[in-house]
Parts: structure tokens; sequence; C-alpha cells
């Protein structure tokens, strides 16, 4: 059977329980007849029952059999919100919607631009599971000069539809973060690797905005951000951060707090609001972010300037 069958027909799986919440094996199995269109997605108890096992090792998402329910299956709650498992069902639900024969061009319009370097994810993933050590060149966009690399995998991690791996430098013996649009020449070794990091990857970004980490003997802060009603609305049906808790919301203003490390990657994302939104506090926040937006403002005028000059 064609993988392409195969991973469809263990999508459909989850996505009948998403929306049945639960079902015998039979109706699931009805279900796949009804939906296999040009694909094989004819289901037997055997197959399923593997399909379970792949599922959650997989994609994180356990699918349990309530004997006592007449033998029903249902995905496990605590597993409903795990974000790999959530952002593989985004990306096919995607792929779905979209693919057909039919020329879709003229009604839809995705995003233009792609991010590079995703040629990498698998066998970074492989590396990183398997506690492998990699090597590849790496391009600093701040650097002409190419660098090589040799380095403990980590983890991966996506930002502003970047994907980056972070990973600990033998030579530089610190975490780093590395652009997989920057890389080349990757090759993973047969050398096993036992570094482990103080923190798991999860907890290294918790309370991080974007992919950078904050500056030695930094402590987490209490942001006070306040929007005005329509602009609040688009933050509160998208927050900034997963500490994100709203303070206020009237036809005034939405406010909203956070908590996290006021990083650079958190000002030029402020940036992004500038005239819709007012800093509340910290001081040290709204300081930082006016020196950045003056900086702006003086390299546009330079520029300016230039341009009009003989």
């Amino acid at each position: 059977m064609a993988q392409t069958d195969i991973i469809r027909r263990q999508f459909a799986i989850i996505n009948f329980l998403r929306h049945k919440k639960k079902a015998t094996f039979n109706e699931i199995q009805n279900h796949l007849l009804e939906e296999s269109g040009d694909y094989d997605l004819n289901l037997c108890k055997r197959t399923f029952l593997r399909d379970i096992e792949e599922i959650a090792s997989t994609l994180g998402i356990e699918i349990v059999c309530h004997r006592k329910d007449g033998y029903t299956y249902c995905i496990d709650e605590r597993f409903e919100t795990n974000d790999i498992g959530r952002y593989a069902m985004e990306s096919f639900e995607i792929y779905t919607a979209f693919h057909s024969n039919e020329n879709l061009k003229p009604y839809v319009q995705p995003e233009t631009r792609s991010p590079k370097g995703t040629q990498y994810l698998y066998p970074l993933l492989q590396a990183i599971k398997e506690k492998k050590q990699i090597e590849f060149s790496y391009q600093k966009y701040n650097n002409p000069e190419l660098e090589f690399r040799k380095v403990c995998p980590l983890g991966l991690k996506e930002s502003t539809g970047r994907w980056y791996l972070l990973a600990h430098c033998t030579e530089r013996k610190g975490i780093r973060a590395f652009g997989l649009d920057r890389m080349d020449h990757l090759e993973i070794s047969d050398l096993k690797f036992n570094y482990k990091p103080k923190l798991i990857l999860e907890e290294m970004y918790k309370n991080c905005f974007g992919i950078s980490m904050p500056e030695p003997n930094t402590k987490v802060e209490e942001v006070v951000l306040s929007f005005n009603p329509v602009k609040g609305k688009y933050i509160q049906s998208y927050p900034l951060h997963h500490s994100q808790k709203t303070l206020i919301d009237n036809d005034k203003e939405i406010q909203i707090e956070l908590k996290l490390y006021i990083t650079f990657d958190f000002v030029l994302e402020l940036l992004k609001h500038t005239g819709e939104m007012v800093i509340i506090r910290p001081e040290s926040l709204k300081l930082r972010y006016i020196d950045t937006l003056k900086r702006g403002l003086e390299v546009q005028a330079g520029v300016t300037t230039n341009a009009g000059s003989d």
C-alpha cells in the first residue's frame, strides 16, 4: 500500500474521532469506506490496531478503547492539546482541502514566500532522536565567511515562518540556534553524544518570544499592553504569547498582560503594532521600544537625505 494512503487513512481516523468524539470500530470502518474516493482507505481490525500504535508514536495522539461503553474508541483528552499533533492535523487539513485535480489558482492565494532549509527537517529529527552528532556548513547573514559547525542536535523550533535547530556547539561549548535556511552540506555522523541540557526545549522557550534567548541574569517581566478595540480583537484571536491574559476589554481599549523575557525579537514584534498600541509597563520596555523606533527613523532620514543629494 502506498505511504500516502496509510497517512491519509490515519488522519481520516483522527479527524473522524475529533468530530464524532467516540465511535465503534464498525462506525470508523464504514466512515473510511465512504471517504475512500481515489484512495485505498479500506480498514480491517488488525490494520486499525496497528494504525493506533503508529498514531501514538508519531503524532503523540493516543486513541483509547472503552470496553464498558460498547468497545468505543476516542481520542484521549490529555492528547487533544498536543502541539505536534495539532500542527500535523492542521497541515494535513490544508493538504486535504487543496489536493485535487482542479485548477484552484483562481480561488486560492497561498503565501508566496516559503522558508528554505525544510529539506533538513527529517534528517535532523532522526539525528536528534538517535543522539548523533552532525556537521554542516553555515552562512551567517552578517558574515561573508562560511563557517563549519560540529554540534549535538537537541531540538527544532519554528519562529515567524522559519525553522531553527537548537544544538550544543562542541567548539563554543554552549547552546546555539541555527537557521535551517543558512545550512548546507549536512552530514549525520555515526558518533553518539551524551550531552543533556539542563532544561528541555519546551522549558528553554517557555518564557521567550520568537527564537531569541534572554541575556544572562535577566528575569521574566510582567508586560502590560493596551490596544485599540479593533487591533485588540486580532491580538485576542491570535495571542502574542501563551501567557497572554486579558485585563480590560471594553469599547475604548483591550488591555493584555504577558509574562516573558524582553528580547530583541519581542521588541520587533511590538514595532509591528506602532500606532495601535500603548506600552503600559514596564518602563524599561517602553524606553527600549522608543529607542529602537528612533534609530529606525534616523536610518530612514539618512537614506532620504542621501537619495536627494548629488
